[in-house]
């Protein structure tokens, strides 16, 4: 090992901005639950004004801007590398794929840091050049899918060498979801109806999460079910579209936007069942806190969401884009209560197997350690 065994392992976390998303949360995760035998520095490089720069700063991990200049930024690395010299960084962790472009540069310029390199989806774009992504492949130490279906990805797609590619899943906080109120307390603290049918969402208010196409097939499922009852949490870009979209389909009180939450315990804890309709996906984050919160899930079959809702199982999977689908199974999960139950408590089983917090961070801290050994 190294001198820096001495002390805690030192990780820059590069991510791109500070919005409320899954990657930030992950990465935000880490920067929680491995404190003590690490310390983290996190480096944003396209903006700091979002909701996570308050959290990582409590954390103790105040996010750092250094913005990087629009299109391909080639003086960038060098910037970085200065960076991670002077704060005498150990490991750099990129996310996705921009990320790992810059910090992959930058790592080898600040004197060959070891790489740590995370794949959360495809939706960004892939590195510049070839040759470029080929030098990068070979001075990363890891690169990590979240699921089976990122670590195929890795390997036929972007070509990493097998021993480099691990799997590190998703994972939330099983604490914060089995400390949830109970469901006529969660909806009498969410001004809720107790004796609706609530189907629900936490995304962010994104085109690429289809909401509009939620609210469309909540419609359908509102003439069948008088009682039913859409909630979405969150806040974003589609904000307003979506407003006039719910007046369109006439959709009025029976259509709540909570906004941004933080309590999402309990915001679950209202729900009959959670709706999932985006058009691509890694491993949602959104997805695992339902299962650990034993709520039923209706999901798009995209990105890696198969893995983890088990059609008939713990939920219902349905083609992206595909309204009719997801109207079919809000209204068969919604009419059969005892099943929707016995669907929550497997997904409760699985989610507890494999995607708790505990599991993830475990599973980071022994990549940052054998990175720092130099194991591939």
């Amino acid at each position: 090992m190294p001198e820096t065994s001495a002390r805690p392992i030192r990780v820059l976390q590069l991510i791109g901005g500070c919005a409320v998303g899954g990657l930030e949360k992950v990465a935000l995760n880490l920067v929680t639950r491995l404190s003590g035998d690490h310390e983290f520095r996190v480096v944003a490089f396209d903006e700091t004004d979002g909701p996570m720069a308050a959290r990582f700063a409590a954390a103790g991990a105040p996010v750092t801007l250094l913005r990087r200049r629009r299109g391909v930024d080639l003086l960038y690395p060098f910037r970085l590398a200065r960076f991670i010299r002077r704060e005498k960084i150990d490991v750099v962790h990129a996310h996705n794929r921009t990320a790992f472009f810059y910090g992959g540069l930058a790592a080898a310029l600040a004197g060959g840091k070891p790489l740590v390199f995370t794949a959360h989806d495809r939706t960004f774009p892939q590195v510049p050049s070839k040759p470029v992504q080929r030098f990068l492949g070979r001075r990363t130490r890891y690169a990590v899918a979240v699921s089976e279906l990122g670590r195929r990805d890795l390997l036929s797609v972007d070509g990493f060498e097998p021993e480099r590619v691990v799997i590190v899943r998703n994972g939330v906080d099983a604490e914060e979801l089995r400390g949830r109120p109970l469901r006529d307390e969660a909806r009498r603290a969410l001004g809720l109806p107790e004796d609706a049918e609530v189907v629900g969402t936490i995304a962010r208010l994104h085109p690429e999460k289809n909401l509009a196409m939620l609210v469309r097939a909540f419609a359908a499922v509102l003439r069948e079910r008088p009682r039913a009852l859409l909630v979405i949490a969150g806040d974003g870009p589609d904000r307003a579209a979506l407003d006039d979209a719910a007046r369109a389909a006439g959709l009025g009180p029976r259509a709540v936007f909570l906004g941004r939450r933080d309590d999402v315990g309990r915001v679950l804890a209202a729900m009959d069942v959670f709706v999932l309709t985006s058009d691509r996906e890694g491993l949602p984050l959104a997805v695992l806190e339902a299962m650990g919160a034993e709520r039923p899930v209706v999901a798009t079959d995209v990105g890696a969401v198969g893995e983890v809702v088990r059609d008939g199982e713990n939920g219902w999977l349905v083609p992206a884009g595909d309204e009719r689908a997801v109207a079919a199974a809000l209204s068969r999960t919604l009419s059969d209560p005892r099943r929707a139950e016995a669907m929550g408590r497997r997904g409760g089983e699985i989610f507890r197997s494999a995607y708790t917090l505990e599991r993830m961070a475990s599973g980071y801290g022994r990549v940052y350690k054998e990175a720092m050994e130099g194991v591939v």
